[in-house]
Parts: structure tokens; C-alpha cells; sequence
């Protein structure tokens, strides 16, 4: 039995729909080949720049970019790249930025606390402002006033007369 015979669309139509697919792929390579032919052709490269060339068959290359990356990363080498440093005023920017953003957040917290201690000690202030009216009040009622009078020993009478009210 030979194992070289070819699916059959009727049994399995997923195998049609991949065909299609990739046929469809081929097709739109192949009109993207063409369209930038046509516009090398009209604009000619410079001459520091390689002619475009994309070749579908031929693989990504391995990832010994991503270490080097890194490496210079670290060791700070990325610095002094050519292709960044016009990113530099980009870079100071947001640095500036996020210099903001977190002196911003302090101000805020610091702002907060000190919301926080202002609403206790008003508080506070409050409950103490409650007690001493209650208590003011209650030593200027008419009984506390003779009941103190008599323990001071002083020998003072109520009137019995109504108060006389002096108008101006």
C-alpha cells in the first residue's frame, strides 16, 4: 500500500479550507513581490541601502540579538548607540514625567495625613466644645447658682420680688 495518495475534499472538508488558505497566501506573496518590484523600479535604492529581497523559504534568524540586547542593557553600552540617542530628549522627558508622577503621589499622601490628623483633632475639639456647654450650662442654671453660693458660705437670699427690667 502506497501512502502517497491525496486527501479527499469530500471526507475531510477542513483539508480544502487549508489549501485554500494557503493558496490565498501564495497569492498575496506573490502580489507584494510584484508591488514592491514595481515601486524599486520607479524609486531606485540609494546606494548605502541593500535592495529589498523577501524571500518566504528563508527562516528567521536565531535569537543571539535578544542576549547581546540584554547584555548592553546591563552593562549600560545601550547608551551610547547611535540609534537611540535620538531618543534621548524622548527619554529625559518621560524620566521628567515620571519625576512628576511620583512627587506628585508624595504630595498627595503627605496632604493626606495631614487631612487625616486635622479631622481627629477637630474631633476632638468638638466632643471638648460639647462637654464645656454642657457644663456651662449647667452651672449657670438658677438651682446650681444657690446651691453653690451656700457651700462658699456666703449668706445670700432669693428676692421674692420680680426682677425689674431698666430700659434705656
Amino acid at each position: 500500500m502506497r501512502n502517497d495518495t491525496k486527501y479527499d475534499p469530500e471526507i475531510d472538508p477542513s483539508i480544502r479550507e487549508a489549501l485554500e488558505a494557503a493558496e490565498r497566501d501564495r497569492e498575496l506573496t506573490e502580489k507584494i513581490r510584484r508591488e514592491i518590484e514595481r515601486y524599486s523600479r520607479q524609486n531606485p535604492p540609494e546606494e548605502d541601502t541593500p535592495p529589498f529581497d523577501p524571500d518566504p523559504t528563508e527562516s528567521a534568524p536565531a535569537r543571539p540579538k535578544t542576549k547581546k540586547r540584554i547584555a548592553s542593557i546591563i552593562s549600560g553600552s545601550i547608551l551610547s548607540d547611535n540609534e537611540l540617542r535620538k531618543f534621548y530628549p524622548y527619554l529625559i522627558g518621560f524620566a521628567l514625567l515620571l519625576l512628576l508622577y511620583i512627587a506628585n503621589i508624595f504630595g498627595l499622601q503627605r496632604l493626606y495625613r495631614t487631612q487625616q490628623r486635622l479631622d481627629a483633632e477637630i474631633k476632638e475639639l468638638r466632643t471638648r466644645s460639647v462637654e464645656l456647654s454642657a457644663t456651662r450650662m449647667q452651672q449657670t442654671q438658677r438651682s446650681s447658682i444657690v446651691r453653690q453660693a451656700r457651700e462658699q458660705g456666703l449668706d445670700l437670699k432669693e428676692s421674692t420680688t420680680p426682677v425689674k427690667i431698666i430700659e434705656k
